[in-house]
């Protein structure tokens, strides 16, 4: 069975594809903001490989810095564009050489390591924010404005999980185990 590429991956366990006519900066920048919205639970439900969560977790911080997330390092030699144009080559006429050629493996010794807030969320993320929201009492409504989003189910999640959520007359507070 042939290996498949990080994009390939990504679309497979996320079930996000690429639009018709969307670039690529956009795609990778959809494809990570999804990545990113998901709770510590999904996030690991994935699957990803080693070299995929350490491309999306390094795309995530990217665009925290306001920057664009990497081409997928198993794309950037074969010719592709930033435009969608199509690539030069096929994976398939890439040379043996490239195929066998042993992985830099001085980079990291290990798995990159995610800032979580007090809930186990993602630092940066819309759901940190709302939880943070929440931690101090809020309404919905006040919630949705700030992060374009109502968090039902964020706050569904975390009471399984043990964290306290109260509502009374419309505020929502959270409260860690």
């Amino acid at each position: 069975m042939a290996k498949k590429s990080l994009r390939e991956e990504l679309e497979s366990v996320t079930k996000i594809k690429r639009k018709r006519g969307e670039k690529d900066i956009a795609y990778r920048a959809r494809l990570v903001r999804h990545c990113a919205d998901l709770s510590e639970d999904d996030w690991e439900s994935l699957g990803l490989t080693d070299g995929a969560q350490k491309w999306v977790i390094q795309a995530i911080d990217d665009m925290n810095d306001n920057k664009d997330p990497e081409e997928f390092p198993d794309e950037e030699s074969e010719g592709g564009t930033e435009e969608g144009k199509p690539r030069s080559r096929s994976p398939a006429k890439k040379s043996a050489a490239k195929r066998s050629a042993p992985k830099d493996k001085a980079k990291g010794s290990g798995k990159t390591k995610v800032e979580r807030d007090d809930f186990g969320l993602k630092v940066g993320t819309k759901a940190s924010e709302a939880a943070a929201l929440f931690a101090k009492g809020a309404k919905m409504k006040d919630v949705k404005e700030t992060t374009g989003t109502t968090h039902y189910n964020l706050l569904t999640n975390l009471e399984k999980k043990g964290h306290k959520v109260t509502k009374e007359d419309g505020v929502i507070t959270l409260t860690v185990k």
